[in-house]
């Protein structure tokens, strides 16, 4: 994934392809971390279709005005059309397949990212998938 580090260098990305999706990130954030693979992933599944590009910036960039983390900024036309924020995978994909109908299922889809809590014993711990 390309990092954009300058406004200049975004605003020639944005001039040269009809869609771009930027993620922008902390090297701290965790919920960063976790989604940094399947983003990785629908950039390689996106290869096939043109038009589109995927980048990320870090937040201490400040290139971007962002409340919270991850955000994943869509991008159509030199124009921004969509926000995402948080680690909720499935509303990223499904808001770039609002703006690509053309793109291709992931191999990732099935695969649960977000934490859900159960207790056992009195004591909670984070589990993974469906309990």
């Amino acid at each position: 994934m390309l990092e954009v580090k300058t406004k200049k260098q975004f605003e020639l990305i944005l001039s040269k392809y009809p869609v771009v999706v930027l993620d922008v990130y902390a090297t701290w954030c965790q919920p960063c971390q976790m989604i940094k693979p399947r983003m990785e992933a629908l950039e390689n599944d996106m290869k096939a279709v043109s038009g589109v590009k995927f980048c990320k910036s870090d937040i201490e960039n400040q290139l971007f005005n962002v409340t919270g983390l991850p955000t994943i900024l869509y991008f159509k036309g030199g124009q921004q059309v969509n926000q995402v924020t948080g680690a909720d995978f499935t509303k990223i994909e499904q808001t770039l397949r609002s703006l690509v109908p053309n793109a291709p299922v992931t191999r990732n889809e099935s695969v649960n990212t977000q934490p859900k809590y159960s207790s056992n014993r009195g004591s909670i711990y984070k589990t993974w998938g469906s309990l």
